[in-house]
């Protein structure tokens, strides 16, 4: 018996290797994107979403354009892909979001 997990790919970022030494996973860019589809679909403003992360309205907008040099803690990204209905998938060449069709956003509000 096999037991297939299906998921849809929402946001890929191809890395060379991340098993090289010095990658990092980019981690602004994944804020930024979560962020930006957290807002579209909900509908709600920077300042609500920052009180669902915990974090100050300006670190809300800071962290995503990177005007402060400061990258979002792991939490930040995760709370982002469970409000979402997302989850990180980090292979050795690539970061990918996935979306569960159990949990999806979109599903969640149909």
């Amino acid at each position: 018996m096999s037991d297939t997990l299906s998921y849809d790919v929402v946001l890929r970022f191809k890395i060379d290797d991340l098993t090289d030494k010095g990658a990092d996973i980019p981690r602004r860019e994944l804020y930024s994107e979560l962020r930006r589809q957290y807002l579209e679909k909900t509908g709600e403003t920077s300042a609500s979403l920052a009180k669902l992360l915990e974090i100050s309205p300006q670190s809300c907008s800071t962290l995503a354009s990177g005007s402060n040099y400061r990258l979002p803690a792991w939490y930040i990204i995760l709370r982002l892909c469970k409000l979402l209905g997302y989850d990180l998938v980090i292979k050795s060449d690539a970061v990918e979001i996935v979306e569960d069709p159990k949990t999806h956003l979109d599903q969640q509000s149909a």
